[in-house]
């Protein structure tokens, strides 16, 4: 039983592999070599090396040439470099090393079979045209398409050598390239005409066209009884001014697209330096081991997070109300009923303090928010009347329940302590300049928009370089003023103070007191769960003398396991966590022309040939 069940778990394996296998399967173009030979009797001797990289397993390949107006082929063998392939007479996919061609409609459809599997190799398909030249009275015309546009990968590099009769000088040969922007022509010599193109895209046709004198064909050709050089030179005229236009609009769009990057950028450096640019601060030391100015930490959040206010700076505001005597914060253990046994539940009641204190809108907003709007909640809910106290979770509750008016809360207050930091000084970029940066390089992006409709893909790209570099300008050009700066820098080092005090010795710590009033900041600068544990290390038992941290302000239960350490460290991840959570619960969001050789024209189409081709 256990062989087939790890029989059928190997088939399983297996089985999900295969389409993985499969889908690595891939092949490319490095090269395509073209020799065609044009004979007195007007016969067109074609070769083609076409180099193919496969990575994976492939066992055939197809090809499809265009015979429509009048064209035909014979001769037609595949191989490979010193290697033929057998023919196959039944027309069908035979074993590797054979091949089959046939008429379908207006195409010669070719295919043969190897077996290739990661590794590249050269197949030489050849063929012999006739009634390709066209013998018009005044010259000798072979137009033909050397590669369709019905393949669907590219080439890295095609090099196409038409050879013709020996006889003619090399002013008397006109040829043109039709095709990618890329492409060039050059008359070698009097016998000697060579297309290159490197890269070629895929779905890109290569087209030649060669007027040459008659007389290098005495002896076949199809007549048309009429002149044809003036028609020839005024459609390769037409079409060579026309792509002459796209060379030189691309030229100009290449330009334009360097130049409005580089300007953007440039503006975007200018700007900064200007207006974003810190300036140079008055402190360079490694440590802070004061406050660096008064401000509330809820005023410090604008200043160290560049104007963003979340739930954690109301946990500060709250735990500083704390500190100074204005709120009490009482831990409490309640028994609940569990699944399959009772349980034990820490809550944290905050209550009005005995200090009476001068305090800040934003921190008013705090006491009315606790105790009028939660409290009145509470009291609803049939709750006995006495002073007000109320719960984390009646916090929650109170934002799940009445989401509007909590929403409209903490937008209000997010805007007070806007305005109450907005005193300090902390920013001097003025607004419209950021909002006038930021409206430019919006508009240069929706402009790059309406540039790549109108393939002006340089230009649209220059526009989104420059248009993006302003837009985030704009959105971060926020400079902190001189002072505001040198607080910044103290801030930091006092950041760095509260993660490493208690390497230092003990006689550079501050009293156990002070670390009250640091560790509400430390809230705003994300280090509270560090500092509460380096205070467990440098004061055991948080003690300091006759001093207990928290003494007047916050009750704990002396059953908490780990003792005050671990009842802070609770407090401080539950004050940030509920808040964080009614906020969301509340809002919604996250808190926080002339033929005598040059480059290739865009027109053409008219010649024969062409047609597509792929692997298996």
């Amino acid at each position: 039983m256990a062989r087939r069940l790890l029989a059928a778990l190997l088939l399983a394996a297996f089985a999900l592999a295969a389409p993985a296998v499969h889908a690595e399967r891939s092949y490319r173009f490095p090269s395509l070599l073209i020799d065609a030979v044009v004979r007195e009797d007007g016969t067109v001797h074609i070769v083609e090396s076409r180099t193919v990289s496969f990575t994976g397993a492939f066992s055939g390949f197809y090809q499809s040439i265009n015979l429509a107006g009048g064209i035909s082929i014979d001769n037609v063998t595949v191989g490979e470099p010193g290697t033929a392939y057998e023919y196959n007479p039944a027309h069908n996919i035979g074993p590797a090393g054979t091949y089959f061609a046939e008429r379908r409609g207006d195409e010669l459809y070719v295919d043969w079979s190897f077996a290739a599997e990661d590794e590249t190799r050269t197949f030489v398909l050849s063929y012999a045209l006739h009634n390709a030249v066209l013998i018009h009275n005044d010259t000798a015309e072979f137009y033909y398409k050397f590669v369709g546009d019905d393949w669907d990968r590219g080439v890295d590099q095609v090099v196409v050598t038409l050879r013709l009769p020996s006889g003619a000088a090399p002013e008397e040969i006109r040829a043109w390239g039709h095709g990618p922007l890329n492409g060039l022509v050059e008359i070698v010599d009097g016998q000697t005409v060579r297309w290159t193109v490197s890269p070629l895209k895929a779905n890109t046709m290569v087209e030649g066209r060669v007027a040459f004198p008659t007389y290098l064909v005495p002896r076949g050709g199809r007549q048309t009884g009429r002149d044809g050089l003036p028609s020839i030179l005024a459609a390769e005229e037409r079409w060579a001014a026309e792509t002459n236009r796209q060379r030189q609009r691309a030229r100009i769009d290449v330009a334009l697209g360097i130049l409005t990057a580089a300007v953007g950028i440039l503006a975007t450096v200018a700007l900064w330096l200007r207006y974003g640019k810190a300036h140079p601060a008055d402190f360079e030391g490694d440590y802070y081991r004061e406050l660096p100015a008064d401000y509330s930490p809820a005023e410090l959040a604008i200043l160290w997070s560049g104007g963003f206010v979340t739930p954690k700076e109301f946990s500060a505001a709250l735990l500083d109300l704390a500190r100074r005597g204005v709120i009490r914060i009482t831990e409490e253990t309640v028994e609940e009923r569990g699944i399959l046994k009772r349980k034990q539940t820490t809550h944290y009641r905050f209550s009005m303090g005995e200090v009476e204190a001068p305090l800040k809108l934003h921190e008013q907003a705090v006491l009315d928010l606790l105790f009028e709007d939660v409290w009145n909640a509470v009291r609803e809910k049939g709750t006995p009347d006495g002073p007000p106290a109320v719960t984390l979770a009646d916090v929650e509750q109170y934002a799940r329940r009445r989401k509007r008016d909590f929403a409209l809360f903490w937008k209000d207050w997010q805007e007070t302590v806007k305005v109450a930091a907005a005193e300090h000084n902390f920013f001097e970029s003025p607004a419209t300049i950021r909002a006038m940066v930021f409206l430019v390089g919006l508009a240069g992006i929706l402009v790059a928009v309406l540039a790549f409709a109108m393939q002006w893909l340089f230009s649209g790209v220059g526009l989104i370089v420059a248009g993006s570099a302003l837009v985030m300008a704009g959105a971060l050009m926020r400079r902190r003023t001189a002072q505001a700066n040198n607080d910044y820098v103290r801030w930091k080092a006092f950041r760095r103070f509260l993660l490493h005090f208690s390497e230092l010795p003990r006689q550079e710590v501050p009293a156990l007191i002070v670390w009250e009033h640091y560790l509400v900041y430390a809230v705003t600068l994300g280090v509270a769960q560090q500092v509460i544990k380096q205070l467990q290390i440098v004061f055991p038992n948080l003690e300091d003398g006759q001093y207990r941290f928290g003494h007047g302000w916050y009750y704990y239960h002396m059953g908490t396991r780990g003792g005050l350490h671990t009842g802070l460290v609770n407090l401080t991840n539950a004050m940030q966590a509920s808040f964080a959570q009614s906020v969301q619960l509340a809002t919604g969001q996250s808190s926080s022309g002339s033929g005598r050789g040059g480059g290739f024209s865009g027109g053409g189409g008219g010649g024969f040939g062409g047609g597509g081709g792929g692997a298996r």
